[in-house]
């Protein structure tokens, strides 16, 4: 095999068919809520990281097209939580596998990354650590940030999100996209203003990596409050006085 492992982000797959010879295994990072699920078909393995915020049909849809399911492999971390932890039971139920083909594997790492090797199953690295023979995700940075601007801006608990096919046909498809238009997030933005940080912080993201081009006066929000540390930490106090005044100032313009 000419290649190792491939890496696919959060809420993404990777199909591996039966006849590509290039691929030996999965390598896929950041897992902390959320679920892995190691799909064995008739006709391919597929591998799916679920924020939780996937379309549950459209997983199903995905599996149905590689012929039956013989196995069913879910792993998760110390840091699912009871959203997730219902997700499989029912994902299990759509599929109607036999419990006999079921396998849940569980670690106690907080946060860690997985490999999957067809030949020699599964392993477990803590602190998201990266083995040797990984395969890169094309423009990682990029999609990864694709992938959090489209889970951020979701409603709570919405679960619409469709499957994004990282790779297939032994090959990386790019071709991952922004959900909404700037218009959209926008809109979004205005409509939140309890969180209106941690939205133009994740905005600012976007516009760095070019998938738009944010209004002037957001960029000078995000620069004078420097917001970026809020997209993964919570605001003290102060924070959210700041976080009002900021707000006022966007839409009194």
């Amino acid at each position: 095999m000419s290649v190792k492992f491939i890496e696919i982000s959060q809420d993404a797959a990777c199909i591996l068919e039966n006849k590509n010879e290039d691929c030996s295994g999965v390598f896929t990072a950041g897992i902390q809520s959320c679920l892995i699920y190691i799909f064995k078909t008739t006709e391919a393995d597929i591998l799916i990281h679920d924020s939780g915020q996937l379309h549950m049909k459209g997983i199903y849809n995905l599996v149905k097209k590689y012929g039956e399911l013989k196995k069913l492999t879910v792993v998760y971390g110390a840091g699912l939580n009871s959203t997730n932890q219902s997700r499989y039971p029912k994902l299990v139920k759509m599929l109607e596998i036999a419990p006999d083909n079921i396998d849940v594997k569980s670690s106690d790492y907080g946060a860690f990354s997985l490999c999957f090797d067809r030949e020699n199953g599964i392993n477990l690295y803590p602190d998201n650590s990266v083995p040797a023979g990984v395969t890169p995700l094309p423009e990682k940075t990029k999609v990864e940030t694709i992938i959090e601007i489209n889970n951020f801006f979701l409603p709570v608990n919405v679960q619409s999100l469709p499957v994004d096919i990282q790779y297939r046909n032994s090959s990386f498809t790019n071709s991952t996209k922004l959900k909404f238009p700037i218009k959209k997030l926008l809109k979004t933005v205005q409509e939140q203003p309890k969180y209106f940080f941690q939205n133009i912080a994740f905005l600012k993201k976007g516009h760095d990596h070019k998938l738009y081009v944010l209004p002037p006066a957001i960029l000078n929000l995000t620069n004078k409050y420097k917001v970026s540390k809020f997209m993964f930490s919570a605001l003290t106090p102060l924070d959210e006085v700041q976080q009002i005044q900021s707000f006022n100032e966007f839409v009194n313009k």
